[in-house]
């Protein structure tokens, strides 16, 4: 994995699980520094450190253990804004598109415990809002005390009822201060 940024960027080393997630600190010129935090939690039927998928235990093992990443990057960086991003595997939405029960409520408990929410969850989701028989499982999640986190502008591609399967399963998803 990997964060790329056309801004200044410094790695932050390993993580809790080095092969699903990576922090980086991005530091523009002006503004505010803040904590990249890209991941990719275990898909429905995925183990995870022997773990079975059964009952999302694999993916709540995994969340927690990326939880505690995001509680110590907040307490070392307590100036930067963090900001967690990437296929999450978990739609946020009260119309269930992906996942499970279990797992979102995870997902959301987690998010919350650290001043965070998505920017890509209900009722704001923008895969939604485009293919309402779909929601986002890539999820833009940023605290809930920063300006990012108020009208950001949200942008969704391909636009159309499904993504391009020659370039991804997935939508592309960027957002963007108001």
């Amino acid at each position: 994995m990997a964060i790329w940024s056309r801004l200044p960027i410094e790695p932050l080393g390993l993580t809790n699980d080095p092969s699903r997630a990576v922090a980086a600190l991005v530091r523009p010129v002006s503004g505010q520094t803040v904590i990249v935090y890209g991941t990719v939690l275990p898909w429905t039927s995925s183990r995870w450190r022997g773990l079975p998928s059964a009952g999302g235990r694999a993916f709540c093992a995994a969340l927690d253990a990326q939880r505690s990443d995001w509680e110590v990057l907040r307490r070392r960086y307590p100036d930067a804004e963090l900001c967690v991003a990437g296929d999450l595997n978990q739609d946020l939405s009260e119309h269930h598109y992906y996942g499970s029960r279990v797992a979102r409520q995870a997902l959301r408990d987690a998010l919350s415990s650290v001043g965070l929410a998505a920017l890509t969850g209900d009722p704001t989701d923008p895969v939604r809002a485009l293919a309402p028989d779909r929601a986002s499982i890539d999820h833009i999640c940023v605290q809930t005390d920063t300006a990012h986190f108020v009208a950001p502008r949200l942008e969704v591609w391909p636009r159309g009822s499904a993504p391009d399967r020659g370039v991804s399963d997935h939508y592309g998803v960027a957002v963007s201060p108001a």
